[in-house]
Protein backbone atom coordinates (compact mmCIF):
# COMPACT_ATOMS: atom_id res chain seq x y z
CA UNK A 1 0.00 0.00 0.00
CA UNK A 2 1.64 3.12 -1.15
CA UNK A 3 0.42 6.53 1.36
CA UNK A 4 3.95 8.54 1.05
CA UNK A 5 5.40 5.00 3.12
CA UNK A 6 4.87 1.87 1.64
CA UNK A 7 2.73 -0.82 4.67
CA UNK A 8 2.74 -4.18 5.17
CA UNK A 9 -0.11 -6.77 5.84
CA UNK A 10 -0.78 -10.09 6.16
CA UNK A 11 -3.51 -12.42 6.86
CA UNK A 12 -2.74 -14.84 9.54
CA UNK A 13 -2.82 -18.21 8.11
CA UNK A 14 -4.85 -19.94 10.63
CA UNK A 15 -7.94 -17.21 11.67
CA UNK A 16 -7.70 -15.55 8.47
CA UNK A 17 -7.28 -12.08 10.56
CA UNK A 18 -5.54 -9.68 8.88
CA UNK A 19 -2.50 -7.89 10.47
CA UNK A 20 -0.49 -4.56 10.22
CA UNK A 21 3.02 -4.90 10.49
CA UNK A 22 4.83 -1.72 12.18
CA UNK A 23 8.58 -1.40 13.93
CA UNK A 24 8.83 -5.10 14.08
CA UNK A 25 5.25 -6.00 15.60
CA UNK A 26 2.05 -7.22 14.07
CA UNK A 27 -1.11 -5.42 14.89
CA UNK A 28 -4.78 -6.92 14.14
CA UNK A 29 -6.48 -4.57 11.94
CA UNK A 30 -9.42 -6.91 10.47
CA UNK A 31 -11.62 -9.93 11.38
CA UNK A 32 -11.44 -12.93 8.44
CA UNK A 33 -12.82 -11.12 5.56
CA UNK A 34 -13.26 -12.78 1.61
CA UNK A 35 -10.73 -9.84 0.35
CA UNK A 36 -8.48 -7.26 1.10
CA UNK A 37 -7.11 -5.07 -1.58
CA UNK A 38 -5.66 -1.66 -1.77
CA UNK A 39 -6.31 1.36 -4.38
CA UNK A 40 -2.79 2.27 -4.35
CA UNK A 41 -3.27 4.75 -1.06
CA UNK A 42 -6.16 3.21 1.14
CA UNK A 43 -7.24 -0.46 2.08
CA UNK A 44 -10.54 -1.96 1.61
CA UNK A 45 -12.45 -5.28 2.37
CA UNK A 46 -14.79 -6.95 0.77
CA UNK A 47 -16.80 -9.19 3.72
CA UNK A 48 -18.62 -12.37 3.35
CA UNK A 49 -22.01 -10.89 3.47
CA UNK A 50 -20.75 -8.39 0.40
CA UNK A 51 -20.10 -5.07 2.60
CA UNK A 52 -17.39 -3.10 1.26
CA UNK A 53 -15.24 -1.71 3.99
CA UNK A 54 -12.50 1.22 4.23
CA UNK A 55 -10.06 1.27 7.07
CA UNK A 56 -9.18 4.21 8.67
CA UNK A 57 -5.93 3.98 10.20
CA UNK A 58 -6.28 6.99 12.78
CA UNK A 59 -9.05 4.83 14.94
CA UNK A 60 -8.02 1.18 13.16
CA UNK A 61 -11.67 0.77 12.38
CA UNK A 62 -13.70 0.43 8.81
CA UNK A 63 -15.95 2.57 7.48
CA UNK A 64 -19.06 0.94 5.35
CA UNK A 65 -19.00 1.42 1.66
CA UNK A 66 -20.89 -0.45 0.23
CA UNK A 67 -22.75 -3.79 0.56
CA UNK A 68 -23.40 -5.95 -2.64
CA UNK A 69 -19.69 -7.21 -3.62
CA UNK A 70 -18.84 -10.03 -4.88
CA UNK A 71 -15.16 -9.23 -4.96
CA UNK A 72 -13.17 -5.99 -4.63
CA UNK A 73 -10.27 -4.91 -7.14
CA UNK A 74 -8.29 -1.49 -6.62
CA UNK A 75 -5.25 0.02 -8.16
CA UNK A 76 -4.21 3.47 -9.48
CA UNK A 77 -6.08 5.51 -6.60
CA UNK A 78 -9.22 3.96 -7.90
CA UNK A 79 -11.66 0.97 -6.37
CA UNK A 80 -14.16 -1.52 -8.11
CA UNK A 81 -16.62 -3.77 -7.75
CA UNK A 82 -17.96 -6.88 -9.11
CA UNK A 83 -21.67 -7.92 -8.09
CA UNK A 84 -22.82 -11.81 -8.58
CA UNK A 85 -24.42 -11.23 -12.03
CA UNK A 86 -20.99 -10.04 -13.42
CA UNK A 87 -21.52 -6.29 -13.36
CA UNK A 88 -18.53 -3.83 -12.20
CA UNK A 89 -18.68 -0.77 -10.74
CA UNK A 90 -16.00 2.25 -9.75
CA UNK A 91 -16.41 4.37 -6.32
CA UNK A 92 -16.54 7.33 -6.51
CA UNK A 93 -14.97 8.09 -3.40
CA UNK A 94 -18.65 9.11 -1.65
CA UNK A 95 -19.90 6.46 0.53
CA UNK A 96 -22.35 3.99 -1.00
CA UNK A 97 -21.99 5.96 -4.42
CA UNK A 98 -20.82 4.13 -7.42
CA UNK A 99 -20.96 4.32 -11.27
CA UNK A 100 -22.03 1.00 -12.95
CA UNK A 101 -19.35 0.35 -15.84
CA UNK A 102 -19.71 -2.68 -16.88
CA UNK A 103 -23.65 -4.98 -17.71
CA UNK A 104 -23.08 -8.31 -19.39
CA UNK A 105 -23.20 -11.18 -17.32
CA UNK A 106 -22.80 -13.51 -20.27
CA UNK A 107 -19.25 -12.25 -20.37
CA UNK A 108 -18.09 -13.67 -17.07
CA UNK A 109 -15.83 -11.50 -15.62
CA UNK A 110 -12.85 -13.46 -13.82
CA UNK A 111 -10.71 -10.81 -12.30
CA UNK A 112 -9.29 -7.18 -12.98
CA UNK A 113 -5.87 -5.47 -13.16
CA UNK A 114 -5.24 -1.81 -13.30
CA UNK A 115 -2.73 0.33 -14.46
CA UNK A 116 -1.32 4.44 -14.54
CA UNK A 117 -1.93 6.62 -11.72
CA UNK A 118 -4.45 8.60 -9.86
CA UNK A 119 -4.05 11.55 -12.89
CA UNK A 120 -4.83 8.98 -15.37
CA UNK A 121 -6.08 5.33 -14.11
CA UNK A 122 -6.43 2.13 -16.13
CA UNK A 123 -8.17 -0.70 -16.46
CA UNK A 124 -8.22 -4.13 -17.72
CA UNK A 125 -11.32 -6.59 -17.66
CA UNK A 126 -9.76 -10.34 -17.74
CA UNK A 127 -12.44 -12.55 -18.71
CA UNK A 128 -13.29 -16.34 -17.93
CA UNK A 129 -12.51 -17.32 -21.44
CA UNK A 130 -9.25 -15.47 -21.29
CA UNK A 131 -10.41 -12.71 -23.76
CA UNK A 132 -8.64 -8.96 -22.42
CA UNK A 133 -10.62 -5.99 -22.55
CA UNK A 134 -9.49 -2.44 -22.03
CA UNK A 135 -12.08 0.43 -20.21
CA UNK A 136 -12.42 3.08 -22.20
CA UNK A 137 -15.54 5.03 -20.49
CA UNK A 138 -16.07 8.33 -19.31
CA UNK A 139 -18.32 10.56 -17.34
CA UNK A 140 -20.37 10.70 -20.25
CA UNK A 141 -20.71 6.98 -21.26
CA UNK A 142 -19.57 5.07 -18.41
CA UNK A 143 -19.91 1.97 -20.23
CA UNK A 144 -17.59 1.47 -23.08
CA UNK A 145 -14.69 -0.89 -23.55
CA UNK A 146 -11.73 -1.82 -26.36
CA UNK A 147 -10.95 -5.46 -26.94
CA UNK A 148 -6.97 -6.20 -26.01
CA UNK A 149 -7.03 -9.63 -27.08
CA UNK A 150 -9.21 -12.52 -28.11
CA UNK A 151 -9.93 -15.93 -26.19
CA UNK A 152 -7.35 -17.88 -25.37
CA UNK A 153 -4.46 -16.01 -25.83
CA UNK A 154 -3.31 -15.29 -22.06
CA UNK A 155 -4.17 -17.22 -19.19
CA UNK A 156 -3.00 -14.48 -16.81
CA UNK A 157 -2.83 -10.54 -17.28
CA UNK A 158 -0.78 -8.38 -14.77
CA UNK A 159 -0.32 -4.33 -14.81
CA UNK A 160 1.14 -1.87 -13.17
CA UNK A 161 2.26 2.12 -13.78
CA UNK A 162 2.53 2.32 -17.62
CA UNK A 163 2.84 -1.24 -18.18
CA UNK A 164 0.50 -4.19 -18.88
CA UNK A 165 1.79 -7.93 -19.23
CA UNK A 166 0.48 -11.20 -20.20
CA UNK A 167 1.18 -14.91 -19.72
CA UNK A 168 0.22 -17.98 -21.15
CA UNK A 169 1.39 -21.43 -19.56
CA UNK A 170 5.41 -20.85 -20.49
CA UNK A 171 5.65 -17.22 -21.48
CA UNK A 172 5.53 -13.45 -20.29
CA UNK A 173 4.70 -11.08 -22.98
CA UNK A 174 4.67 -6.90 -22.66
CA UNK A 175 1.27 -6.12 -24.31
CA UNK A 176 1.39 -2.56 -26.12
CA UNK A 177 -2.09 -2.58 -27.47
CA UNK A 178 -4.59 -4.14 -29.38
CA UNK A 179 -3.54 -7.48 -30.88
CA UNK A 180 0.44 -6.26 -30.28
CA UNK A 181 2.69 -8.25 -27.66
CA UNK A 182 6.29 -9.23 -27.30
CA UNK A 183 7.50 -12.36 -25.85
CA UNK A 184 10.28 -11.19 -23.45
CA UNK A 185 11.14 -14.48 -21.03
CA UNK A 186 9.56 -17.53 -18.89
CA UNK A 187 6.44 -17.28 -16.87
CA UNK A 188 7.18 -19.26 -14.40
CA UNK A 189 5.13 -20.07 -11.49
CA UNK A 190 3.76 -16.67 -10.51
CA UNK A 191 4.52 -12.68 -11.39
CA UNK A 192 3.60 -9.46 -9.82
CA UNK A 193 3.82 -6.23 -10.52
CA UNK A 194 5.17 -3.27 -8.13
CA UNK A 195 4.39 0.09 -8.83
CA UNK A 196 5.69 3.32 -6.54
CA UNK A 197 6.59 6.90 -7.17
CA UNK A 198 2.76 7.90 -7.78
CA UNK A 199 2.79 5.31 -10.55
CA UNK A 200 5.67 6.14 -12.76
CA UNK A 201 7.52 3.73 -12.12
CA UNK A 202 6.78 0.07 -12.55
CA UNK A 203 9.10 -3.63 -12.05
CA UNK A 204 7.92 -6.96 -13.32
CA UNK A 205 9.33 -10.04 -10.84
CA UNK A 206 8.25 -13.67 -11.63
CA UNK A 207 8.98 -16.22 -9.33
CA UNK A 208 10.42 -19.14 -10.99
CA UNK A 209 8.96 -22.30 -11.38
CA UNK A 210 10.24 -23.91 -8.88
CA UNK A 211 9.93 -21.23 -6.38
CA UNK A 212 13.71 -20.70 -5.68
CA UNK A 213 14.56 -18.35 -7.98
CA UNK A 214 12.87 -14.47 -8.05
CA UNK A 215 13.60 -12.54 -11.23
CA UNK A 216 13.11 -8.86 -12.20
CA UNK A 217 12.29 -7.58 -16.33
CA UNK A 218 15.52 -4.75 -16.97
CA UNK A 219 13.58 -4.14 -20.21
CA UNK A 220 12.67 -5.73 -23.12
CA UNK A 221 13.62 -9.56 -22.66
CA UNK A 222 16.38 -8.76 -20.06
CA UNK A 223 16.20 -10.19 -16.45
CA UNK A 224 18.17 -9.95 -13.32
CA UNK A 225 18.35 -12.54 -10.90
CA UNK A 226 17.61 -10.96 -7.34
CA UNK A 227 16.91 -13.52 -4.76
CA UNK A 228 17.53 -17.27 -4.21
CA UNK A 229 15.82 -19.82 -1.46
CA UNK A 230 16.82 -23.30 -1.13
CA UNK A 231 13.32 -24.28 0.13
CA UNK A 232 11.48 -22.32 -2.68
CA UNK A 233 8.55 -19.57 -2.17
CA UNK A 234 5.44 -20.10 -2.39
CA UNK A 235 3.99 -17.07 -3.73
CA UNK A 236 5.68 -12.94 -3.94
CA UNK A 237 4.41 -10.04 -3.48
CA UNK A 238 5.39 -6.59 -4.25
CA UNK A 239 4.13 -2.62 -3.76
CA UNK A 240 5.82 0.80 -2.67
CA UNK A 241 8.86 -0.32 -4.18
CA UNK A 242 9.07 -3.28 -1.71
CA UNK A 243 8.91 -7.29 -2.49
CA UNK A 244 8.46 -9.83 -0.38
CA UNK A 245 8.15 -13.52 -0.42
CA UNK A 246 6.24 -16.20 1.36
CA UNK A 247 7.60 -19.79 1.84
CA UNK A 248 5.44 -23.45 2.38
CA UNK A 249 5.49 -22.76 6.26
CA UNK A 250 4.13 -19.64 6.14
CA UNK A 251 6.92 -17.16 6.32
CA UNK A 252 7.63 -13.46 4.92
CA UNK A 253 10.59 -12.84 4.00
CA UNK A 254 10.94 -9.22 2.58
CA UNK A 255 13.70 -8.85 0.15
CA UNK A 256 16.83 -5.96 0.87
CA UNK A 257 18.03 -4.48 -1.45
CA UNK A 258 22.43 -4.33 -1.31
Amino acid sequence: MQNDRTTLFATDKATGDLYKYSDGTWTKTSNPAKMFVSDGVGLYRNMQDGKIGKYIPKTNKWENIGNVADAIYGGAGKLYYKKSDGSLYVYSGTPQQWTKIFDNPERAVSYLVTAGDSSKPKLFRFQTNGAVWEYKGNTSHPISWGQIAPSGEFTAIYAGGNDFFGADASTVYRIFGKDSWDSIGSAGKSAVVDVYQSGQLSNLYVLSSDGKSILKNKGGDAWDMLQTEANGFKNIYAGGGMLYGVDNAGKIYEFIKT
